[in-house]
């Protein structure tokens, strides 16, 4: 087949025939140090997802308990950024069929795993849980001096990095909850107070104009329905036993029906995950 290209073009005949020999010595050097040794046999592929990995590990290793608003937070902000971007990926990569029977370790979503092997996902939500009380108590005075500290222009620079990092952190919990390890693993009595007290605040708004862009008002509700739809001892071993006195105990229902009432318009465009945040520069 390559004589007959090549007679085909006679003026380009010799660069052809060049090229072929060169990729016939690649391909027998390939061939050759596979038949040596096998584990000298890495295509860039493989080389690129090692190297991804190892930077997304290091980028969830990051994930540290700062205090809100400080420098140290406005910094694992990237960090935040760049892993809830590649969790959104992989969720939505196709599945094939009988991947939903697959345990975390079996599958791609190398996120939510290294999450776990980490020891990041409670860490994760105690960090959203000191946002928002620090969000609740902050003062102007206190975005502007943060600003000054961060190296950012203003105050209104400073809430939109808050901003970015609850978005950021909401997503990454949300893609976490989907998968039964992560449900297992989560301090469920910290997260359902959590939910309580972001859906007593919202609700206590009334109906009135709110912004839901992947804020916790929005995600929330998607965390509760992660874990009742897990509330099976047979096949995800989280007993109903262990999470309907935590239901009753911090009023969830009656707070779920209040905020349906009250936004369902704003909520029922946002039945998907929303799309992933602009990522980081790199490391």
């Amino acid at each position: 087949r390559n004589e007959r290209c090549v007679a085909q073009l006679p003026g380009k005949a010799q660069h052809v025939q060049e090229h072929a020999h060169r990729l016939r010595s690649i391909m027998f050097r390939r061939k050759s140090n596979y038949e040596a040794d096998t584990d000298k046999n890495t295509n860039s592929a493989d080389d690129l997802s090692r190297q991804l990995a190892v930077d997304l590990r290091k980028h969830v290793r990051k994930i540290e308990m700062n205090e809100p608003f400080s420098m140290p937070w406005n910094v694992m902000i990237e960090s935040l950024m760049h892993v809830a971007n590649i969790a959104m990926m992989e969720h939505r990569l196709p599945r094939e069929s009988g991947d939903e029977d697959s345990t975390l370790w079996e599958g791609d979503e190398l996120t939510v795993r290294f999450l776990l092997e980490e020891g990041k996902l409670n860490p994760c939500l105690r960090l959203m849980i000191e946002y928002k009380a620090a969000k609740e108590r902050a003062t102007q005075r206190l975005y502007e001096e943060s600003a000054k500290e961060c190296s950012l222009s203003d105050a209104d620079a400073m809430r939109q990095r808050g901003v970015l990092f609850e978005q950021s952190l909401g997503v990454l919990l949300r893609c976490a909850l989907l998968h039964v390890e992560a449900v297992q693993t989560t301090d469920l009595p910290l997260l359902m107070e959590h939910c309580s007290k972001i859906l007593s605040a919202a609700t206590a708004l009334g109906a009135r104009p709110f912004a839901f862009d992947k804020c916790q008002e929005q995600l929330v509700a998607f965390y509760l329905s992660a874990v009742a739809e897990r509330m099976d001892a047979q096949q995800a071993g989280l007993d109903e036993s262990r999470v309907v006195p935590l239901i009753q105990q911090y009023n969830l229902v009656p707070l779920v029906v209040s905020l349906l009432a009250s936004y369902s318009e704003q909520l029922k465009k946002d039945g998907r995950l929303p799309p992933p945040p602009l990522p980081p520069p790199p490391l």
